[in-house]
C-alpha cells in the first residue's frame, strides 16, 4: 500500500509475488532459472538445474527426450496465448538457451496433480505460426534456426535446389509430350491430363509410361489447353500445356 506523506488518498500497487510458486515446480519464482520449467531436476548432480544449464545427453531426463538425439525444448514464444514445446535437435540445445528457450516442456503455469500442466496446442499448427511469425524457423527434422542467421539462409536455398520440379515439353506441343520431373522421390507417382472444363481424359502410373513420353495421337487428344498433374507422397504438380494443330 502506497502511503506517501502528503498524498490526499492512499493507493494499493500488485505485483506478483517473489515468494509464489507461478509454474508449481517446487521452487519459488524469484530463485526459478526456468521460469515454466523444472527446476527441481538435475540428473549430472552439478546442483544446477538442467533445464538451464544442460547436462550431457546421457544425463538428461528420460521423459525429456522425443527420438534418437532429440530433446523437448520450450520456446520463449507463445501460440494462441500458450507456451510452445518442440522437438529439436539435441545440438541445437545451446542456440535455444541463448535466446531464452530451456530445456525440457514447457508447463501452462497451473497446478495440477501431476504438478504441471504440459502445454495443449496443435503442434504443427505452431511450428507453421514460428516459422511464419517469428525471427525463428524450425524445421520438421528439428534443427533450429534465427532468420538472421547465415545457415538459414543457404537452408532455404538447399530447399530450392530439391524442390521437386516438373516441365513438359515441347510445348506447344502436337504428336506428344515429354515429363521433365527433377528431385521426385516417389517412383511411380500417378499422372493424369485434365481439360478446360476439369475432365479428367488420361490416367496412369508413371511406370507404365515408358521414357515419361504421353502419345497425344494415341489418345486421341484434340487440340486445346490442358493441365498435367503429378499426384506424388509429397504432393501434387501441375503444369499447363497446349496441344496445336497437327
Amino acid at each position: 500500500t502506497d502511503q506517501t506523506p502528503g498524498r490526499a488518498k492512499a493507493t494499493k500497487t500488485w505485483v506478483p509475488c517473489p515468494y509464489a510458486d507461478e509454474d508449481c515446480d517446487g521452487i519459488i519464482n524469484m530463485d526459478d532459472l526456468c521460469d515454466g520449467g523444472d527446476d527441481t531436476i538435475d540428473n549430472n548432480n552439478d546442483n544446477q538445474p538442467d533445464c538451464a544449464i544442460y547436462p550431457s545427453w546421457q544425463d538428461i531426463e528420460a521423459s525429456w527426450k522425443c527420438g534418437a538425439d532429440r530433446v523437448l525444448v520450450c520456446l520463449p514464444v507463445r501460440f494462441q496465448n500458450d507456451p510452445i514445446t518442440v522437438c529439436i535437435k539435441n545440438t541445437f540445445l545451446d542456440r535455444l538457451l541463448k535466446i531464452g528457450g530451456f530445456l525440457g516442456p514447457c508447463d501452462g503455469s497451473t497446478c495440477t496433480e501431476e504438478g504441471f500442466a504440459v502445454d495443449n496446442v496443435n503442434y504443427m499448427d505452431a511450428i507453421a505460426e514460428i516459422n511464419q511469425s517469428t525471427p525463428y524457423y524450425i524445421t520438421e527434422e528439428g534443427d533450429f534456426y534465427e532468420k538472421s542467421d547465415p545457415e538459414y539462409s543457404n537452408l532455404e536455398e538447399k530447399k530450392d535446389l530439391e524442390k521437386v520440379q516438373l516441365a513438359i515439353s515441347p510445348n506447344p506441343a502436337s504428336d506428344f509430350i515429354t515429363l521433365e520431373l527433377s528431385n521426385l522421390k516417389d517412383s511411380n507417382p500417378i499422372v493424369s491430363i485434365i481439360d478446360i472444363t476439369g475432365k479428367q481424359i488420361f490416367k496412369t502410373n508413371l511406370i507404365n509410361i515408358s521414357n515419361n513420353r504421353i502419345s497425344l495421337t494415341d489418345q486421341n487428344i484434340d487440340q486445346g489447353v490442358y493441365v498435367l498433374q503429378v499426384i506424388h507422397t509429397e504432393g501434387i504438380l501441375s503444369e499447363q500445356f497446349i496441344v496445336s494443330e497437327k
